[in-house]
């Protein structure tokens, strides 16, 4: 939405009630590192990943798909720290909102 206040607000109901994660997945560069393992080639992530159901969800797809993780530098702090997120909104015509 453009409306600052009302995207603010989606976001929030987003991350409080996800959805059900087979409407989940990785994306992006993720897809790049899995497709390049699946071609055989060794492959590592490192990002920022937080002991919550996305970084779960993260770290299950990238283990079953043969692309390694980097562990944290500090253990301490990323146990601290929420995962990023990246929502992509959808319109009624399939199109990015």
């Amino acid at each position: 939405p453009p409306d600052p206040v009302v995207r603010a607000e989606l976001l929030a109901q987003l991350t409080a009630a996800p959805p059900p994660n087979d409407m989940w997945e990785v994306g992006g560069a993720s897809n790049f590192m899995i497709t390049a393992a699946r071609l055989g080639q060794r492959v590592a992530c490192l990002g920022q990943l937080g002991p919550d159901v996305y970084g779960d969800f993260f770290r299950n797809v990238m283990e079953a798909e043969h692309v390694a993780a980097i562990l944290p530098l500090d253990p301490a702090a990323a146990a601290q720290s929420a995962t990023l997120l990246c929502f992509v909104l959808v319109g009624p015509q399939s199109e990015h909102a």
